[in-house]
């Protein structure tokens, strides 16, 4: 997938895209539960090899989607973060990275909340894209839930190096494919075609 880039420079940038997509903003405040048993407070126990998650419709919801695909949840950032999603945000990095690998349109959503919960998965297809480097480095895949009304609706994943949090080749969906696999045509083809329905982010 090809990258975007920006005034932050491709590190900068990559950094904040992380950002969003593993967290939907920032993962500030967050806990994170490490090894299948070890509950966050507040949290029930989710099922048997899975790590807790918060007893709330949305959390549920997003545990839902990612069991549905097969994914085995390893453990949990928990609820990281919100934000209103509007039209312009469209033409804003990383929010455009992020809704593009979606299978549904943001205009469904304008002006609703959208919340992210954050989770390291396994059995995930991106371990078979990055198997070489998932048996030499201590990668893991996260995988983040966007959910609106307590419902999941989409994700992003990405392979993370535990030391450096430093994702490979951009932003993926859900079930780790590309852009140009979510969309089926070249990245060119996508951007004019987002551009035109939401905008240039040079505007």
């Amino acid at each position: 997938m090809r990258r975007l880039r920006g005034p932050l420079g491709e590190r900068g940038l990559l950094r904040l895209v992380i950002a969003l997509a593993l967290s939907a903003l920032v993962m500030t405040g967050c806990s994170r539960t490490n090894g299948i048993n070890a509950p966050v407070p507040g949290e029930q126990e989710a099922t048997v090899g899975q790590t807790a998650l918060a007893a709330e419709p949305e959390a549920a919801s997003a545990l839902a989607m990612l069991t549905e695909r097969g994914y085995r949840v390893q453990s949990a950032f928990g609820k990281a973060a919100s934000y209103v999603l509007e039209p312009h945000l469209m033409t804003t990095e990383p929010y455009r990275s992020v809704w593009a690998v979606q299978e549904v349109k943001p205009e469904a959503y304008w002006g609703q909340t959208v919340a992210a919960h954050s989770f390291v998965v396994s059995d995930h297809p991106l371990e078979q894209t990055y198997a070489s480097l998932f048996a030499s480095r201590d990668y893991e895949t996260v995988v983040t839930v966007l959910c609106v009304d307590g419902l999941a609706i989409g994700g992003v994943s990405s392979p993370v190096d535990k030391d450096g949090a430093l994702m490979l080749g951009g932003t993926y969906s859900l079930d780790g494919k590309t852009l140009e696999e979510v969309t089926g045509g070249s990245y060119e083809e996508w951007l004019t075609k987002w551009q035109a329905m939401y905008g240039d982010a040079n505007e």
